[in-house]
């Protein structure tokens, strides 16, 4: 599965794509009802997609690694990824 979540004027786009598979399926659809969920915060919502067996990973130049509580909470500072 790939997300890739970028900045368009005043707009957050969130692009998904995924194989057709139940457990892909059952990630994406998580991500489809957020507007319509409420947490308390944002462990609880982590703890919601760490539920699902897959971990919430970035992209860091060549590197994919587990993002840090603060990438889940803040995201990234931009920065030049791709070298």
């Amino acid at each position: 599965m790939t997300i890739t979540v970028t900045v368009v004027g005043d707009h957050v786009v969130w692009d998904a794509t995924t194989i057709d598979d139940p457990t892909a399926r059952s990630v994406l659809d998580l991500y489809y009802d957020l507007p319509k969920s409420r947490h308390a915060d944002v462990e609880s919502l982590r703890e919601r997609f760490d539920a699902t067996g897959i971990p919430i990973v970035v992209k860091d130049g060549s590197v994919t690694r587990a993002a840090t509580p603060t990438e889940i909470r803040h995201g990234r500072s931009p920065r030049a990824d791709h070298r």
